[in-house]
């Protein structure tokens, strides 16, 4: 059976092939689909189908079904509607019904049911943020999870990340064994910026460790992260770790208060090797460093690379030495208190069987950090990544703010942060069911509309109008993980904190955020205190049926949550708004699109060296009152930055929502507040009305100078 509508198509993608097959989709009851990007949510796209089952073809439980093995759980599907843009998402469901024909048996697909009424498989499908919502497993830390996805040849990774009532070391290489543990506080240090807490030690504190077996090679590397709280006060040496070698070999890793020294002796404690560095300018180990020694051996003489980076810097110490003799296989470690490791932190202790990869890598130092500075864009690539899950862009990557440390967290929260501290959208990617797009807060700023409305011909009734304090915030703190806070408000004006009539009260809103500096937060806070002091009213949907208006349908196909639309006509100014979500109503007989919206005003921002124009904060009317005829304003203006133009004009100024053209403006006299005279043409958008001394005086389209 063909589709009632004949430019509708629903298909399944077939991984076999792949190619997509059209299916058998029905429009009563109608099909929908669903898109969403409303700030601060994550929220996956939907489709909702209801498919002719008569011939039990759509049950994924049925072997004589040509689509057996095709449909079930997670199967891509599209809708497409006049071979314009498809709507993709994964079936989340399907519910086949079964007709009167399948009572006794099942027929020989595509022969004619028996039995009255229609059988049907309603199908939902959704995108890749309905997995991504269910998934409850916490993401470690960046340097819990660098080895894993870093370093090949793995032999053993003590985190020391374990929780509180831990009794053993967990060991996160393949198949490693648990390292033990006496006396040391789980949870007792705040670890480096890309760690969470690790281990502390005491006087009396004892940590072991094996490695997984492996032959003799040609090298290994170790690594481990550590912080003293003091130096030690002489220069006698103090051990930190010591690792066995299936050679015999012991190697000590030891500190006094000026150097590191690695020492090697053989099984009858022989000295093989000794070799002592000086710390270096700002890389004595009471803060935060890794520290790493690669060991290779070629014709009998082994060279020794010992490094250290210490957090945050972005500079690497090292050595080189050689001895003779071998390098044997990493076999066991241990780490034993004394008076001066009392409160020092330990964590990340890994090794490979290789000298291929340096442990010392920008990747894994980034990693350490916690990748401080790091784009938010960046950022959510990266994460995306390492999930092994597709994903896209709408923006600049350098183009979205600088985030903080990365900490544990499941990668909803990781998403939400990144969305809150840029202001961005991540939404299911329109075009594959299997990705996210991150669009950036820049991206949607100054867009050229993508659909321009006219009421009413344009707009299928209702249209819901609501003024009220939904998303109003004149009292706005942002905070920053890291602890610092910044707070704006609008002390002035009719949505500001002042009470009523001068004032809506205090509303409030935080706004939590992860960013590099606590210099940031004021243009965080300021920037959603704008986006929640528009005054404009709220449309929550803008409805157009592009059965009545084929012509529209191309340019609703197109638009995507995140963009611009304007509607002209229904107030005197053309109303911009950004999409925050679309669902699609196809029916037999007409197709309707439902634009959820917010106001775009914040998003109009204005650019440097363009032409566009600054408006005024403290401009009024002086004088007393003027007819709806009067061509001469006088303006009183307090701030000598917010003087009008006498050259740039003509332009358009709003007066108590009146538009008025200035066609000349005089100069300014006085020495604050200012006086100018303008010649101005009235009712410019069809407001006609007295005008006021007092009455608040700004351009007419103004650009927002945004963050």
């Amino acid at each position: 059976m063909a589709s009632q509508q004949q430019d509708v198509v629903f298909q399944f993608f077939d991984p076999a092939t792949s190619t997509w097959t059209d299916q058998r989709v029905l429009t009563d009851p109608p099909i929908k689909t669903y898109r969403y990007g409303i700030p601060g949510e994550l929220q996956a796209a939907k489709i909702e189908v209801t498919l002719d089952n008569e011939d039990d073809r759509y049950d994924p439980d049925n072997p004589m079904s040509p689509l057996y093995g095709i449909v079930g759980r997670y199967t891509r599907c599209r809708v497409r509607q006049n071979d314009l843009t498809a709507t993709q998402a994964e079936a989340a469901s399907f519910s086949p019904e079964r007709s009167l024909a399948h009572v006794a048996g099942r027929p020989t697909p595509g022969t004619e049911p028996a039995g009255k009424g229609k059988a049907v498989c309603r199908v939902v499908a959704e995108g890749l943020l309905r997995r991504v919502l269910s998934w409850t497993t916490t993401l470690q830390s960046p340097m819990y999870r660098a080895p894993q996805r870093l370093v090949p040849r793995l032999i053993g990774h003590w985190p020391m990340e374990d929780g509180r009532d831990a009794s053993a070391l967990t060991n996160a290489a393949p198949n490693g064994r648990p390292g033990t543990q006496l006396n040391v506080t789980f949870q007792g240090n705040d670890g480096s910026g890309g760690s969470s807490e690790v281990i502390s030690l005491a006087a009396d504190s004892v940590m072991t460790g094996v490695f997984a077996s492996a032959s003799a090679t040609a090298g290994w590397q170790l690594s481990l992260a550590l912080q003293l709280a003091a130096l030690p006060a002489d220069g006698t040496l103090r051990p930190i770790i010591q690792w066995w070698c299936s050679n015999g070999y012991r190697w000590t890793f030891s500190v006094n208060n000026t150097s590191y020294q690695w020492d090697v002796v053989d099984s009858s404690g022989a000295s093989v090797n000794s070799h002592n560095s000086a710390f270096g300018a700002g890389a004595a180990p009471n803060q935060w460093l890794i520290h790493r020694i690669k060991v290779s051996e070629s014709g009998g003489t082994v060279t020794t690379e010992p490094a250290w980076y210490t957090e945050g810097t972005g500079t690497v110490f090292g050595v080189t030495d050689t001895f003779a003799g071998t390098v044997g296989a990493l076999t066991r470690w241990r780490i034993a208190g004394n008076a001066h490791l009392v409160d020092a932190g330990i964590g990340h202790l890994f090794a490979v069987t290789t000298t291929a990869d340096n442990l010392q890598s920008n990747e894994i130092t980034r990693s350490f950090d916690g990748y401080p500075g790091e784009t938010a864009a960046n950022r959510f690539g990266r994460l995306m990544d390492e999930e092994g899950l597709l994903w896209y862009l709408d923006g600049d990557f350098d183009d979205t703010e600088l985030m903080g440390f990365q900490r544990a967290g499941t990668l909803q929260s990781h998403l939400e942060e990144i969305m809150r501290t840029d202001d961005a959208l991540i939404v299911d990617e329109r075009l594959d069911a299997t990705g996210l797009t991150m669009i950036t807060r820049k991206f949607r700023s100054g867009q050229t509309p993508a659909l321009e409305l006219q009421w009413p011909g344009d707009i299928t009734p209702p249209l819901r109008k609501i003024t009220g304090d939904k998303d109003l915030y004149n009292h706005v703190t942002a905070a920053n993980a890291a602890g610092g806070e910044y707070t704006a408000v609008l002390e002035s004006g009719p949505l500001s904190t002042a009470e009523q009539p001068n004032g809506i009260g205090e509303k409030k809103q935080r706004v939590d955020v992860n960013v590099e500096l606590d210099e940031q937060l004021k243009s965080i806070a300021e920037w959603y205190r704008s986006k929640g002091t528009v005054g404009r009213a709220r449309y929550t949907d803008i409805l157009v049926n592009v059965r009545n208006r084929p012509d529209l349908e191309e340019a609703c196909q197109g638009v995507d949550v995140g963009m611009l639309i304007t509607v002209a006509g229904l107030e005197f100014d053309t109303i911009p708004l950004l999409v925050i979500a679309i669902e699609r109503t196809i029916e037999t007989h007409r197709t309707i699109f439902a634009f959820t919206c917010e106001p775009a005003d914040t998003f109009d921002v204005g650019r440097y060296d363009s032409g566009d124009k600054w408006s005024s904060a403290t401009t009024v009317l002086g004088g007393t009152t003027y007819a709806p005829s009067a061509t001469s304003l006088t303006l009183s203006t307090t701030s000598p930055r917010d003087r009008w133009s006498t050259t740039a004009t003509p332009y358009d100024l709003k007066i108590a929502g009146e538009v008025v053209t200035c066609t000349a403006m005089g100069a300014a006299s006085g020495s604050g507040p200012y006086t100018q005279t303008a010649t101005v043409r009235r009712s410019v958008n069809g407001v006609r009305k007295w005008l006021s001394a007092g009455d608040e005086v700004h351009l007419a389209n103004p650009k927002k100078w945004g963050r």
